[in-house]
């Protein structure tokens, strides 16, 4: 009697390992076929961009109407700029999943940042006819301290969603509350409300889940990588808060996002720098990049400031140059990722010279490795600075003047 009761336990322990791994199956392959559709539809996000530059270039290479050529280039800078936030939103992901994502701590003016967004999309909502308002609480601090550019990342994601699901000549309406202030902390709600197209409660179950969009046709039918609210609600979260949802087919939908920022004083903020009239003549720098295209976009865009510039194609050549005229070089602009010799190699090569110069002349990391990690890994090889591709013109030529040796 016991064998058959042994024999039994033994069945039922198998068909039990068996549904086990059945379901360890069913969620592995249902997690295959999330990813798998998510890499789909960020192909199809990023080839659209990229045909209309690919595009857009061979227009204005056939014709000389510069009008259409102007036309051309404005709508290859609007493709870049939207392929430049699909990078974006991607990188952002990965950084979450790694749990890697820092937030900055620096003070600004809290309603600025919010008349900045309103200007930002209120030219998508003028365009679709919508009524866009804003209502601010009275009693919001002026200064706070927190991160500037990931609260407006938040608070943009949900307007820009909110004007591409309202239909022409909706209504969409933002209202930022002060909720408390406890311990040198304050508290807020942002509400985004629309009447567009609403959310049914079976896509309000998808809409917060990693590389899933909370429905497909939609996708297809307005576009988007699917990243954007998911990337927001992780941010809410590392500013002590989240996004929460409420929404009803056909009815539209209210975002409201919580979150805290630390109280600050007009004291913190620095002052607006006056624009200068940068004039780098008499100074020559060293340019170390292995594409061709990226070392034409630099001289091109310093040529007008009248700084002199060199080229190497690898960090081996970089040293070389260095080493045979030390004292040429005022600034290098070291790449990273490079044949024959990298820049962190390059640039440790270079520092540990016993030449005076090679200690002192400013090195600036100019890469597409963005991750903080990548910013203290240049540090340690030695770098004085980090500027992040694609360049902006206006950073660069500020961490120039930085950088630059008083002129003898």
């Amino acid at each position: 009697m016991s064998d058959i009761s042994t024999y039994r336990a033994m069945i039922n322990e198998i068909h039990t390992q068996n549904k086990s791994l059945t379901e360890l199956k069913e969620i592995a392959e249902d997690a295959s076929k999330t990813k798998s559709d998510f890499l789909a539809n960020m192909s199809h996000e990023i080839r659209t961009p990229i045909n209309a530059i690919t595009g857009m270039a061979v227009i204005a290479r056939n014709t000389d109407d510069r009008d259409r050529i102007r036309d051309c280039l404005g709508k290859i800078d609007a493709a870049s700029r939207q392929l430049l936030g699909l990078v974006n939103d991607i990188l952002d992901m990965s950084k979450i999943e790694a749990n890697k994502m820092e937030l900055a701590n620096e003070p600004f003016e809290l309603q600025y940042t919010i008349m900045n967004l309103r200007s930002i999309i209120g030219i998508r909502a003028t365009e679709k006819k919508q009524n866009l308002e804003f209502v601010l609480a009275n009693d919001l601090p002026q200064v706070v301290v927190g991160d500037d550019m990931r609260l407006s990342q938040i608070l943009l994601n949900l307007l820009s969603n909110a004007v591409k699901f309202t239909p022409d000549g909706g209504n969409i309406q933002m209202k930022l509350r002060l909720l408390s202030t406890q311990n040198g902390t304050h508290h807020f709600e942002a509400q985004v409300r629309d009447d567009g197209i609403g959310i049914s409660e079976e896509q309000q179950r998808r809409l917060f889940n990693s590389f899933e969009q909370a429905d497909n046709g939609i996708s297809k039918r307005y576009g988007g990588s699917g990243l954007g609210l998911v990337i927001s609600k992780r941010i809410a979260q590392l500013m002590g808060g989240d996004i929460l949802l409420e929404s009803e087919l056909g009815k539209g939908s209210c975002f409201t996002a919580l979150f805290s920022l630390q109280e600050g004083t007009a004291e913190m903020l620095t002052l607006p720098e006056e624009c200068q009239d940068y004039d780098f003549s008499g100074y020559t720098a060293l340019l170390v990049e292995d594409i061709a295209i990226n070392r034409e976009i630099v001289t091109t865009l310093l040529e007008e400031y009248g700084i002199a510039i060199d080229c190497a194609e690898n960090g081996k050549e970089a040293v070389d140059l260095f080493f045979a005229d030390p004292q040429r070089y005022s600034i290098i602009f070291m790449d990273i990722h490079m044949p024959i010799m990298n820049g962190y190699e390059a640039t440790e090569i270079i520092r540990a010279s016993e030449n005076p110069h090679a200690t002192d002349v400013p090195i600036l990391a100019m890469t597409a490795n963005a991750f903080s990690e990548d910013v203290a890994r240049c540090q340690a090889a030695g770098m004085n600075s980090h500027i992040a591709k694609p360049i902006d013109i206006d950073l660069l030529l500020k961490k120039i003047a930085v950088l630059l040796p008083p002129r003898s």
